[in-house]
């Protein structure tokens, strides 16, 4: 019995490990991408909405109004993003992993808004994929609906 305990408490504080760490590199690596110099990217939140389409536009396909409609959504989201993620690195509290996770949680439910019923069915699966390197940018700034459910769980 008291192996059974210890296992199950070794896989809990692994799985807790595991967890904050795709945490750090989920917003972490957002928040680098998004300080790249980019001729054609003038300001980070250009370079964040940039990176975050390209990486949705190798999942889904979108018509050209909808994607003019994307960047500037996904624009209008980072100044929300980059003051909650620098305030989440420099205090590394646990409101300020909250805050950084409330942010996250409404970003991905407004931009689920955006897609119709096909879209976000294809998103969903797409998101549920395994990391890999062929979809790592996209499994960075996009939810799966574990991660959601997770991340929401969390909130309470």
């Amino acid at each position: 019995m008291k192996k059974i305990t210890l296992l199950l408490l070794l896989i809990t504080a692994l799985s807790y490990g595991q967890d904050k760490q795709m945490f750090r590199f989920r917003t972490k690596d957002v928040y680098n991408s998004s300080l790249k110099k980019y001729w054609h990217k003038p300001t980070p939140a250009d370079a964040y909405a940039h990176e975050k389409y390209k990486d949705l536009s190798e999942q889904l396909d979108f018509v050209q109004k909808d994607s003019i409609k994307l960047k500037a959504f996904f624009k209008d989201q980072y100044p929300a993003f980059k003051d909650a993620y620098e305030k989440f690195d420099k205090t590394e509290t646990a409101q300020s992993k909250i805050d950084l996770i409330k942010i996250l949680v409404t970003m991905e439910e407004d931009f689920r808004k955006f897609l119709d019923d096909k879209q976000l069915l294809y998103y969903k699966q797409a998101t549920s994929k395994k990391f890999s390197s062929n979809n790592a940018g996209f499994i960075e700034r996009f939810l799966s609906d574990a991660d959601l459910t997770e991340y929401k769980l969390q909130l309470l």
